[in-house]
């Protein structure tokens, strides 16, 4: 399972690049939060349509959303742009997938790609790299421990070994 751990790494390694990408936030908006609509857990779905185009912006190549022609943007007003097609794809189902009402907390990978352009927080590319990596040891569907519970050792290998195959044929 060296392979899990090599895989985890090299999407760090691919967080890394995106952070190092953010730039800083000048004039951080507030008045985007206070407002009524934001401190609401759900919005009433103002899209009929969602689609991802490739942004024409040079290497490498881009993706963003687009809700009824209008490209999607993060709370901080950024752009909402990702690297990766599946991802894009993987987050447009995300906002296809609301109903009636947005519910943003059922939309987790939309949360932490605003996470990883915003960087609310102001945290250094290190800071954020060690506090992710804190938790590598405690994935059980990346990083298999021989000297865990038997129980668990038996789960994963016969919930994930062939997830794990899979992706070590790509």
């Amino acid at each position: 399972m060296f392979f899990f751990l090599t895989r985890r790494l090299q999407l760090l390694g691919n967080l890394n690049q995106q952070f190092s990408k953010i730039q800083t936030l000048s004039g951080f908006c507030l008045t985007r939060q206070i407002g009524s609509s934001a401190n609401r857990k759900e919005r009433k779905r103002f899209y009929k349509q969602v689609s991802l185009t490739e942004s024409f912006s040079g290497e490498p190549r881009m993706y963003e959303i687009v809700l009824d022609k209008r490209k999607l943007k993060t709370p901080g007003a950024n752009l909402f742009t990702v690297d990766n097609e599946l991802l894009g794809q993987l987050i447009s189902y995300e906002w296809q997938s609301q109903k009636e009402f947005i519910k943003q907390y059922t939309m987790h990978l939309t949360s932490l790609i605003n996470t990883c352009i915003d960087n609310p927080g102001k945290l250094s590319t290190e800071a954020l790299m060690s506090s992710l990596n804190d938790y590598l040891q405690t994935d059980t569907l990346i990083y298999f421990d021989s000297n865990s519970i038997a129980k668990l050792d038996h789960l994963q290998e016969t919930k994930w070994s062939n997830l794990a195959i899979e992706f070590e044929s790509k």
